[in-house]
């Protein structure tokens, strides 16, 4: 049998592999994860419609509380094409919630890491492990005083 297929097939399996928008949530979402030892992880959800367009949204869950999640921002691109991505970012004022093109890995890396890092994301954060804490704390004494 005849091989049409072109023989840069041959190349792509040994390339680096270009590294998708939701692949870079997903490893931040791990990474908050370790850092909170899990009282509060990153949830990725995605959904592709008709004309490839993925969109990705980016939460904060408590899963132990009973899964309260924030969205921090969400991505849109077009399959196979990756660039631009359109980026909204949800901790700015809600006037500013527009969609800002990103043209390169390492400008979405750094918009990223802007919204992952802000005041807000950070407050959020705080408040929802405040929160766990106040109810773990709450727990174990309604725990020992019903024992006594």
């Amino acid at each position: 049998m005849q091989n049409l297929w072109s023989s840069e097939l041959d190349k792509i399996s040994s390339e680096n592999p270009i590294k998708l928008p939701i692949t870079i949530l997903r490893e931040q979402a791990g990474i908050l994860g370790e850092k909170t030892k899990n009282l509060i992880i990153g949830e990725v959800r995605d959904e592709i419609d008709e004309n490839n367009l993925v969109i990705v949204h980016f939460h904060i869950l408590a899963p132990a509380l009973k899964n309260y999640r924030y969205l921090l921002m969400t991505l849109k691109y077009n399959l196979p094409e990756v660039y631009p991505v359109l980026l909204v970012d949800y901790t700015v004022p809600t006037e500013l919630f527009y969609p800002i093109s990103i043209r390169t890995e390492a400008e979405l890396f750094e918009n990223i890491g802007k919204i992952l890092s802000s005041e807000k994301t950070i407050k959020i954060i705080r408040m929802l492990i405040s929160q766990l804490k106040g109810s773990m704390t709450t727990n174990f004494n309604t725990a020992q005083t019903s024992s006594l």
